[in-house]
């Protein structure tokens, strides 16, 4: 199950939402943001990097318990990090990665740093279990044309939100998992706007929130101001 969360542009008010998750196949040229590598967007694609970002929180920031701050415009970017990895992995078909991955979700929003960092852990050796290659581009330019890349694959792919709010998220939908991490890329998930991107920040903030409250206009709107945001970059 993939469980979504519901961020003010605020740090306050966190609620959590759980939305279930299908596959969907799809491996694109990175646009926007300047990318020019291919950046993987399958259901595999995204575990890996969620795997490849593990590494990097933890040999860039650290364990998540000795992080400045984890919520709001001021939050170290090792959180934002952390809280894009639990958004990846929580959206994985399987079920060891969605678990730990919904775990650290929570914690996020509960500001939990025991969960968060054995949280990680947990992620760093599922994926050595498992022996996910680790090779995406994970730098913090990369997270953005990653973040970028997935938010205008899907309005290339599914256009506007009344084309599959119903049909596709009640039976439980990929779409929703590019979205919401792209937002979390960007500091939906620990209320964070990008002193450098604001508009950028703004848009994902908005994406999530309209996504928990199924408002097709504000989703529309989000996808395309995130997009357009991109395309600045």
């Amino acid at each position: 199950m993939f469980r979504n969360t519901l961020t003010q542009k605020s740090p306050s008010n966190l609620t959590k939402r759980v939305t279930p998750v299908a596959v969907l196949a799809a491996s694109i040229a990175l646009v926007g943001c300047g990318g020019s590598a291919e950046a993987d967007i399958t259901s595999e694609g995204r575990l890996a990097y969620a795997c490849t970002l593990t590494d990097h929180v933890l040999e860039e920031h650290g364990d998540p318990d000795s992080l400045g701050a984890f919520m709001g415009h001021e939050a170290d970017p090792g959180a934002r990090e952390t809280a894009t990895v639990g958004m990846l992995a929580n959206g994985s078909d399987n079920e060891t990665f969605a678990a730990i991955g919904s775990t650290l979700v929570e914690s996020v929003q509960l500001f939990n740093p025991e969960e968060l960092t054995s949280g990680l852990y947990d992620i760093q050796a599922a994926c050595e279990d498992s022996g996910i290659s680790k090779t995406a581009d994970v730098s913090h330019q990369g997270q953005l044309d990653y973040a970028c890349t997935l938010t205008h694959h899907f309005r290339q792919e599914h256009g506007l939100a009344a084309e599959w709010i119903d049909e596709r998220a009640q039976a439980g939908w990929s779409g929703f998992v590019e979205l919401a991490s792209a937002a979390a890329l960007v500091g939906a998930a620990n209320g964070q706007i990008l002193a450098e991107y604001p508009e950028l920040s703004e848009a994902g903030i908005d994406l999530l929130n309209a996504l928990q409250r199924r408002d097709l206009e504000v989703i529309d709107n989000s996808v395309e101001a995130f997009d357009s945001a991109c395309a600045e970059l």
